[in-house]
């Protein structure tokens, strides 16, 4: 929760959300200290299965309208770097009692024919663990999941405002499922709404943004994935390695073709010839969601040289 929550339910749990992968070696029982008034808080912290979040559970309720500080500290990352420790701080609501309500959501707009430029908002019944909502909201058009923009959060509600306009006619789907929480960990039911663009054509075609390696770089090591980043999110029955490929050495190398979750960044991953000049193609095959073709695009970089010697040093006079 954020630094200076007030309201906290009696029965919270504390969820802390990094951004690197941590290490579970380093964790340990004083990695998350909670206190009130200089008395320790007794409970357990657990680590996420994707190694990204951090959950303290207390042992009992929390005493009703106090403040509490909370220090974490004493964990590292897979690398074994240290986290820098941080301090915050929340106060609990006045009512003694735990919360075990569900949580309430109403999303709009529901039905019927709406801007093409129209944000979607998501509006909670009470605050809602922010921990919770990657990867739990989603938007679909044409029935396809995954659209660019930016989900801003503001008390109990959260607000998507699409980066380009949804598709003429298109049948825009927003929901929610059973894994947003609100502080005490009381889930929303599954919810989804609805509703149609509007017929207001979008005619600019995506472009390819930043490259990674960028064009024309030298020494790039052969095992380094390629990464797209376009200017709108993409229809991904586009995306396959008959449209995106790399070119080396006079033949045509197919990689893994992966993307992100709103479909704007393209990865592709292959074992590059060593000492080549390796271009990057994506054709105009590739479209975004109303159908606008990409312009074929070409950039080159240098893979990097490999030396094939294995053979260990050994001492000979």
């Amino acid at each position: 929760m954020a630094d200076g929550t007030t309201g906290v339910p009696v029965n919270a749990r504390l969820q802390f959300v990094f951004d690197q992968l941590l290490s579970n070696q380093c964790l340990c029982d004083g990695s998350v200290r909670v206190a009130a008034n200089g008395v320790a808080v007794a409970g357990a912290a657990s680590l996420s299965a994707d190694y990204r979040k951090l959950t303290f559970t207390p042992t009992d309720l929390l005493a009703a309208g106090t403040l509490y500080t909370v220090q974490v500290s004493e964990l590292c990352d897979l690398a074994g770097n240290a986290m820098t420790p941080q301090a915050s701080n929340f106060t609990t609501s006045a009512n003694a009692a735990a919360d075990t309500s569900p949580l309430e959501l109403a999303i709009t707009p529901s039905g019927g024919v709406q801007s093409v430029n129209t944000p979607v908002t998501f509006t909670f019944g009470k605050a809602v663990d922010p921990a919770t909502l990657n990867g739990n909201l989603h938007l679909r058009v044409n029935g396809q999941e995954g659209v660019a923009g930016n989900f801003a959060v503001n008390g109990t509600v959260v607000v998507f405002t699409p980066a380009n306009p949804f598709p003429a006619n298109a049948t825009v789907e927003a929901g929610v499922n059973g894994g947003v929480a609100d502080l005490a960990g009381n889930y929303t039911q599954d919810t989804s709404v609805s509703f149609t663009a509007s017929a207001d054509i979008d005619t600019t075609p995506p472009v390819v943004q930043m490259q990674t390696p960028a064009d024309g770089s030298l020494d790039v090591g052969p095992a380094t994935p390629v990464v797209l980043t376009f200017s709108k999110s993409l229809d991904a029955s586009t995306v396959n390695s008959t449209n995106f490929v790399l070119y080396a050495n006079g033949a045509v190398i197919r990689p893994t073709v992966s993307r992100s979750g709103d479909n704007r960044t393209v990865t592709l991953t292959a074992s590059l010839p060593a000492s080549s000049v390796v271009s990057v193609i994506a054709t105009q095959d590739v479209k975004d969601l109303s159908g606008n073709r990409l312009a074929d695009y070409v950039a080159a970089f240098a893979a990097s040289v490999v030396n094939g010697n294995t053979t260990r040093p050994s001492v000979v006079g």
